[in-house]
């Protein structure tokens, strides 16, 4: 979700990706963020920014990669190795 769109609540299966695509705007204060709940009951939940554009001008055009697993959410951009970012709550 950002502040000019919501791609709404997505259900994602074991090992299935969501994927989608967006342009940071031209005075560069583009911001998505998200809510992340797991388990049977979703009480596991952690909310965070998944990306926040870096300043006027900017054009990254990077890939950003998250991955919620049984123990933590992980974070990747292009080809980097993945790294711990966040705990569940």
């Amino acid at each position: 979700k950002s502040k000019n769109n919501d791609i709404g609540i997505k259900y994602l299966k074991i090992g299935e990706i969501m994927s989608f695509s967006f342009k940071t705007n031209f005075w560069g204060t583009t911001e998505f963020w998200c809510d992340v709940y797991k388990g049977p009951d979703y009480k596991r939940f952690r909310g965070f920014t998944v990306y926040q554009a870096s300043g006027l001008f900017i054009r990254d055009g990077s890939s950003y990669n998250w991955l919620g697993r049984d123990d933590e959410i992980y974070f990747h951009k292009n080809s980097l190795p993945s790294y711990y970012k966040f705990y569940w709550k």
